[in-house]
């Protein structure tokens, strides 16, 4: 799964470095502007913010999906297990995931605010400056989130294979 996720994140954020990166290069657009504003380039903006955006909730959507199947299969283990054991692989996946979680909830949360304030900001109800620097704050948290999704998905694997054999070894 760390291989998927490691994916998932890094064109995750090619989209969304993409995304800004039209933004950035892209006209204002203004009454005025259509389609020739920027050489075209709001609309490709546009449509890139719309696909990122999407794209990363579905990657953080994703990593949360498999965070609770695989906290099922813990405690399930343990329930099995009995014990001390199921009680420290119970401790241990939730500070797995609590390692995870504020991250993997609030980026996508950033996601959305970003583009809520770029559509106001195409309607001329926002400041495309202000859109901006959300931009670059959204991407520097969603890496910063990618890298700790990952660091708790490698752990909840390696806890998994632990659950595994204890389980294979009472048998």
């Amino acid at each position: 799964m760390h291989r998927i996720v490691a994916g998932l994140s890094v064109w995750c954020a090619f989209f969304l470095i993409g995304a800004a990166a039209l933004g950035f290069l892209a006209d204002r657009p203004g009454p005025d502007a259509g389609a020739a504003a920027g050489g075209g380039l709001f609309e490709w903006h546009f449509l890139a913010g719309i696909f990122s955006s999407v794209f990363a909730l579905v990657v953080h959507g994703i990593v949360m999906t498999w965070f609770l199947a695989m906290g099922g299969f813990v405690k399930e283990g343990g329930r099995i297990l009995g014990g001390e054991a199921a009680e420290a692989f119970r401790l241990r996946s939730r500070r797995i995931k609590m390692r995870a979680s504020p991250p993997a909830t609030f980026a996508p949360v950033a996601v959305v605010v970003t583009a809520v304030v770029g559509g106001a900001t195409g309607d001329a109800m926002a400041s495309s400056g202000w859109h901006g620097w959300l931009a670059v704050a959204t991407i520097l948290y969603n890496l910063h989130a990618f890298r700790k999704e990952y660091a708790a998905v490698v752990d909840q694997s390696a806890l998994t294979r632990d659950v595994d054999a204890a389980l294979a070894a009472r048998k």
